[in-house]
């Protein structure tokens, strides 16, 4: 090739420089376009359902630049802030805690629920059921949303108790026994 003195000799010339397109890696994401803006890499961001660009919010797209010279750009995408709507299921007293899960994270449900009568099964959402205390994935699988508020309830079983009847003193007849 033709050397940089050789081309400065013969006249006036502007020199460019010439960058490569940048790499762009997104994590719960994807970078859909990726150029070079000012010598800074330039990203063209989409997270997949669940997960937000910014700081707040479930806005799904967003670009964003690195620093002059760079290379390559690393973004990840926040996970979608989840409500949790705990319901007693007709019995006990429904929890409060935990109010909330970011999505791609995990939440432990609350203990077993009382109520007189009555046996506590488990956590119900979305066609899944969790026991009490468990460790549960904040994602759309498991509570059926990628954002706003899950609904969660408990579930119950009538206890069954047996009752003796027994012939009192100076009573005739065979013990009797019922389930109730």
């Amino acid at each position: 090739g033709t050397s940089i003195k050789n081309i400065i000799s013969s006249g006036s010339t502007t020199l460019y420089a010439k960058w490569g397109t940048p790499t762009c890696t997104v994590t719960n994401g994807s970078a859909t376009v990726a150029t070079t803006v000012d010598n800074k890499p330039t990203c063209a961001v989409t997270c997949t359902d669940g997960y937000h660009v910014g700081s707040s919010g479930t806005t799904k797209t967003g670009t964003y630049s690195g620093t002059a010279g760079q290379t390559s750009y690393s973004y990840t995408c926040s996970g979608n802030a989840i409500t949790l709507s705990w319901a007693n299921g007709g019995r006990g007293t429904a929890p409060t805690s935990p109010a909330s899960c970011t999505y791609g994270n995990t939440f432990t449900t609350p203990a077993a629920m009382t109520a007189t009568g009555y046996t506590f099964n488990k956590w119900s959402v979305n066609s899944k059921t969790f026991s009490a205390g468990t460790s549960v994935t904040c994602n759309s699988t498991n509570l059926g949303v990628t954002s706003g508020t899950a609904t969660i309830t408990g579930t119950w079983t009538a206890n069954t108790y047996t009752v003796t009847y027994k012939a009192g003193t100076g009573g005739s007849g065979s013990d009797q026994t019922q389930s109730v």
